[in-house]
Parts: structure tokens; C-alpha cells; sequence
């Protein structure tokens, strides 16, 4: 009677182990695919067509045919990302604001602006996404320029720039260089980079956005919460600062996050943490500059969310 049960849970583990090895030499052959500029499926029906990573720059186009809206989750960085939108549909929320999407749309996203995507499930999903450091330009534009499109505005506002804002020529040329060259290379990148990053920042000039507009009272949360983000926030604070019941602001902060309240706090705070370690500030000095009140339970945080413990680090953008 008990060998059977053995027997079962042979098959079981010897199950999961099979997993794992077809995981591992999935991630071996994405690497392979990446020297040789490749095109790869990767699990099920994400298709990989191109990866480039170096220390400063990374670029993923990527397509599901089947997107799954579970693996699509409320997330930071600690770089700056500009998103292309190449076909499906969905909706990209930015710190309570919600972009609906339209192929050839592109969004940008500065450091520890909280975004993710709602997307259909019926539609197949392609995108391209650039991760890039914020001194990647800095030998040549000492002023920040080309970034200023990132950080000259309140987070959560002025993400989107539609393709019919880019002249046609640009925007064709830049776009069919990411997607159809099969040798590209870092200058290659870069070069179409800073090509679209000039044409929106013309584009943000021409458009002055209107200070004084009315935001959604999701976006008046978020950026309450990250002006305060260090401070004792409570939920019963929070909804008498909005006259709203816990209820109402608990669903808010879920459909314009995808996260509870306190895991969107959590991610900002040691998202901050970590930026404040790389440029030399103490565990301790970090953890109460974050609100944090002990540093056991800092310790625990930093710890589940990094898989590393706090400590001082080298700069490393990506």
C-alpha cells in the first residue's frame, strides 16, 4: 500500500525536475539567440525576436500569441524605459493615469514610475521595449536634453506619444530599424534612440501641457501617496484626505495599480532604498530615510523583494 505512494511521488518529483532543466536550457538558448541575432520561442507562446543587453542598454521585442494578463504586474525600475506598442489591445496605467493603446503608440517611463499593462487576452501582443541608463548620453549631452521628457513633468502624466505626432519619415525609419535589422548593433540602437527621443521632445514643445487640467482622483492618490511616500500613511488617512470610504480607495488604488495600497507602497520604498544604497548611503541611514520604523522589518522587505540583503553596491543602471 505504501509503494504505490512511493512510486507516485517518484514520478512527481522526477516531473518537476524535467521542468526545471527545460526551463534552464530555454534561458541557454535565448543567450544562444541573442549572439546570433536569432528568433526564438521561448515557453509556450511568447516569441522572442530579438534581445540585445549590455550594462547600460537593453531592447526586447517580444510577441504573445496568447497573453496571459497574470504575468502582466504593477512594476518599477531603476532606468528609464521607452515602450513601443506594436499590436494588440490594452490599456497602460501609469501611476493612475490610463493610456488606451493604439499600435504604433510609444510610452515613457522614468525611474520608480509605478506602471503595467491590461491587456486582452484575445489579441496577440507585440511590443519593444529600450532600457537605458540615465547617463548613457552624458558625454554629449551634458544638459540632459534628450531626457528632459522624462523628468520634466509630475509622474504618472504626459507618457504617451501618439505615431501620428512623429513626422512619418522619423518615426518609419527609426521604428523599421528596431524591428526589421537583424544585426543590430549598440551604435545601431542608440542611434534610433536618441533620433525618437529628439522628435518627442519636439513634440512635447510644441504641446505645452496644460498645468492647470484636471487629473483623475487616481492619479491625485498616487501622487498624494508619493509626496508623502516616507511618511506614516494609513488607509483611514488616506480616505479622509479624499472623502472616500477604505473600500472605495482600496479599489482605486487596485484598478489603477494592480496591487493592494501597501504592496504599492512597499515597491516604491524599496525601490528608493535601492537607489539610495548604490550611491553610498548606509543600511541603516537607507531604512529610516525610507519609513521604515525597525530595521529587522526592512531588512525582511529589501530582502523578499531582491533576493539579496541591504548593502553598499557599485552604481549598476540595468
Amino acid at each position: 500500500m505504501f509503494l504505490p505512494f512511493l512510486q507516485n511521488a517518484y514520478y512527481l518529483i522526477l516531473y518537476y525536475i524535467i521542468k526545471i532543466i527545460a526551463y534552464k536550457l530555454s534561458k541557454l538558448s535565448i543567450c544562444i539567440a541573442n549572439i546570433y541575432n536569432m528568433c526564438y520561442d521561448v515557453i509556450g507562446d511568447v516569441m522572442v525576436y530579438y534581445i540585445y543587453c549590455d550594462n547600460d542598454l537593453r531592447l526586447e521585442h517580444l510577441k504573445d500569441e496568447k497573453p496571459q494578463q497574470n504575468i502582466f504586474y504593477m512594476h518599477t525600475h531603476d532606468f528609464l524605459e521607452l515602450y513601443i506598442f506594436l499590436n494588440g489591445k490594452g490599456v497602460y496605467h501609469v501611476e493612475g493615469n490610463h493610456y488606451p493603446l493604439i499600435a504604433g503608440d510609444i510610452l515613457i517611463m522614468r525611474k520608480n514610475e509605478a506602471h503595467y499593462i491590461e491587456i486582452s487576452e484575445e489579441v496577440p501582443y507585440e511590443r519593444i521595449f529600450i532600457h537605458f541608463s540615465d547617463s548613457i548620453f552624458s558625454s554629449f549631452d551634458t544638459n540632459n536634453e534628450l531626457l528632459s521628457i522624462f523628468f520634466d513633468r509630475i509622474s504618472g502624466t504626459d507618457n504617451l506619444y501618439r505615431k501620428e505626432k512623429f513626422s512619418k519619415h522619423i518615426y518609419s525609419l527609426n521604428i523599421d530599424r528596431l524591428i526589421n535589422n537583424p544585426n543590430k548593433s549598440k551604435l545601431q540602437i542608440t542611434t534610433s534612440l536618441i533620433s525618437l527621443l529628439y522628435e518627442m521632445k519636439k513634440i512635447r514643445e510644441h504641446n505645452t501641457p496644460n498645468k492647470d487640467r484636471d487629473y483623475p482622483i487616481s492619479h491625485q492618490i498616487l501622487n498624494y501617496i508619493n509626496q508623502h511616500l516616507f511618511d506614516d500613511i494609513s488607509l483611514d488617512n488616506l480616505a479622509e484626505k479624499f472623502f472616500i470610504s477604505k473600500t472605495t480607495l482600496i479599489r482605486i488604488i487596485k484598478n489603477s495599480t494592480g496591487s493592494t495600497p501597501w504592496n504599492y507602497i512597499t515597491i516604491k520604498r524599496l525601490n528608493c532604498a535601492k537607489t539610495m544604497l548604490e550611491n553610498g548611503h548606509s543600511p541603516n541611514e537607507v531604512c529610516f530615510s525610507c519609513g521604515y520604523k525597525d530595521y529587522s522589518s526592512f531588512f525582511r522587505a529589501y530582502k523578499k523583494h531582491f533576493s539579496t540583503f541591504p548593502r553598499f553596491k557599485q552604481k549598476n543602471n540595468i
